[in-house]
């Protein structure tokens, strides 16, 4: 397993988007960006943590909604 990077999107305490990608992310000026493997540039603003390491890609578990 390859060196990646784990990008996550923080929403009230529990992550809300989460992506993993190759090359390292640029930060700064309040948002952080980054190429998606197809090629899309995203940006990020908000509570976004960003760590490297080598991780096994996974959805997001989605808990139960309002009212379920």
């Amino acid at each position: 397993m390859a060196y990646k990077y784990r990008v996550t999107l923080w929403s009230g305490g529990k992550p809300a988007l989460v992506f993993y990608v190759e090359n390292g992310p640029e930060v700064g000026h309040g948002c952080c960006q980054f190429k998606t493997e197809d090629g899309n540039l995203v940006r990020l603003m908000g509570n976004v943590s960003v760590e490297e390491g080598k991780f096994e890609e996974r959805p997001i578990s989605m808990g139960r909604g309002h009212g379920a």
